[in-house]
């Protein structure tokens, strides 16, 4: 049985973000800011997490569009993540079906920036999620989840 932890950023503050991401020193690896939530089976282990992360100098290199934000979203899967067992719905697969939401709702929906095997990378859309209004690509399976709020204002 898997159980959903929720670790929501509690600030729907662009400009706390901001702060937080101007006082990191930037290194080789990202830099957690937040933790958006934490998808945890009955061991503990975390299967899959949703980070906000300030780019660092390898990630830069791997995805330049990073390096037009001060942070963004970091979805980072393992082999037991949800979307993974449920039907291979890769990091790959959620940028591809990204791409044409974000096209027709640029103001709502998260920019997708990248991915690499296990992680998927977009820009950050600030406020609390509101899982019944949320664009359909993005799973209300996972209570509390990044999931976008269409009627609030999107930040990068």
């Amino acid at each position: 049985m898997r159980e959903v932890v929720s670790e929501l950023v509690r600030t729907d503050s662009f400009q706390d973000l901001t702060r937080k991401a101007a006082k990191v020193v930037r290194g080789r690896k990202d830099r957690v800011i937040a933790r958006v939530y934490s998808d945890l089976i009955t061991n503990g282990n975390i299967v899959t997490r949703g980070e906000i992360v300030v780019p660092g100098e390898e990630t830069l290199r791997a995805f330049p569009r990073t390096s037009a934000f001060p942070f963004h979203f970091r979805k980072t899967f393992t082999p037991e993540s949800r979307p993974i067992k449920r039907g291979g719905e890769t990091p790959q697969i959620e940028f591809e079906k990204t791409k044409p939401i974000h096209r027709a709702f640029p103001r709502h929906v998260p920019e997708p920036l990248g991915y690499d095997e296990w992680t998927y990378r977009c820009t950050t859309v600030c406020g609390q999620p509101d899982a019944q209004r949320v664009v359909p690509i993005y799973s209300s399976q996972i209570r509390g989840g990044a999931g976008v709020n269409p009627r609030r204002e999107r930040y990068s």
